[in-house]
């Protein structure tokens, strides 16, 4: 359960990082490119904080690394406790 939760927070983060900055850099029509100042104030208004660019990077590295930890973590301690087929589980 742990390693499916740093998946999930993983694609969470990762895609909310990605789709700021895709709005940033992709305007309408007559508006300016928006610096990356812009998206800390956007995080620091609606979140309360801003981590940062190159901390988003490094917490996105963190829970995919976490998430394969995990999983095999989990995948190690099941083994040894169930030694027939996973369909008769």
């Amino acid at each position: 359960m742990l390693a499916i939760t740093f998946f999930f927070t993983n694609c969470l983060a990762l895609s909310m990082h990605g789709s700021l900055i895709l709005s940033v850099t992709n305007p309408q029509e007559g508006e300016e490119v928006k610096t990356s100042e812009h998206e800390n104030t956007f995080f620091r208004d609606i979140v309360g904080y801003s981590i940062g660019a190159l901390a988003i990077h490094r917490l996105g590295l963190f829970l995919a690394l976490s998430a394969v930890f995990w999983s095999a973590v989990c995948i190690v301690i099941s083994g040894p406790f169930w030694t027939r087929g996973w369909p008769e589980w």
